[in-house]
């Protein structure tokens, strides 16, 4: 039960360090793909209604 309750809390940890990764990286991510920061934005959050 305890690696269980370790597991779980490791996934909750790892949650935000990939949000964080992910905004720092949406300027290469924009770049990349020849679109302005607010459209990917905008797409990202159509997407994840």
């Amino acid at each position: 039960m305890t690696k269980y309750i370790l597991f779980s809390f490791c996934l909750v940890l790892i949650y935000p360090l990939g949000v964080d990764l992910h905004l720092t990286g949406l300027t290469a991510i924009a770049n990349d793909l020849n679109a302005s920061e607010a459209t990917l934005h905008q797409f990202m959050h159509k997407n994840t209604d």
